[in-house]
């Protein structure tokens, strides 16, 4: 239950994600955000990648909604410190023309960034992109079904099906385990 929690769960995503594209690209440095509440926040990073990243350019360039890559001079506006000599490759995380996040990784001047580059970050982030969709769709029905479980509990409690103590302990299973409970007869069935 634990392994499907996790291949579900956004974080774990995201953090897998930058470790398949850091990995793939043969580099260590890099840093992915997750959309959230309509901006770009902080999900995981690796080698210290955001001491090298100004942030507000990054969500500058994530509004043209596709990847690229700068070298050399031409990576600066993208870096906090304009003395830094590293190349960075920024790829959005896009869902039906939904940004879910960004990508963004750095390397050393001596391995500057290609095409090639570019279009296997693309790929990883669009398979990325199907299991950050899939898993905010699977936490709203999820929380689609505690929001009905909790008038159903309400209904049965007001109709004295169920007793104040099971009341209770249903609406706390409910909302701190997740389990959906389906029919509830009396007090001791769950």
């Amino acid at each position: 239950a634990a392994g499907l929690a996790q291949l579900f769960d956004s974080s774990s995503i995201a953090d897998f994600t930058l470790r398949g594209v850091l990995e793939s690209l043969e580099i260590g440095c890099g840093a992915i955000f997750l959309e959230a509440d309509g901006a770009l926040k902080f999900e995981s990073e690796a080698q210290d990648a955001l001491s090298y990243l100004n942030e507000h350019a990054i969500e500058d360039a994530s509004f043209e909604g596709r990847a690229m890559f700068r070298n050399g001079p031409d990576a600066m506006p993208y870096l906090r410190s304009k003395t830094d000599s590293r190349n960075l490759l920024l790829a959005p995380v896009v869902a039906a023309q939904r940004r879910l996040g960004i990508v963004v990784v750095f390397s050393g001047a001596e391995r500057p960034f290609t095409t090639k580059d570019l279009k296997l970050v693309s790929a990883v982030t669009s398979q990325a992109a199907v299991a950050l969709g899939g898993a905010q769709h699977l936490e709203q029905v999820q929380v689609d079904r505690r929001v009905s479980l909790r008038l159903d509990i309400s209904e049965r409690h007001s109709a004295g099906l169920v007793g104040r103590q099971a009341h209770s302990r249903l609406f706390h299973v409910a909302e701190i385990e997740g389990v959906i409970v389906t029919r509830v007869e009396d007090n001791s069935e769950f």
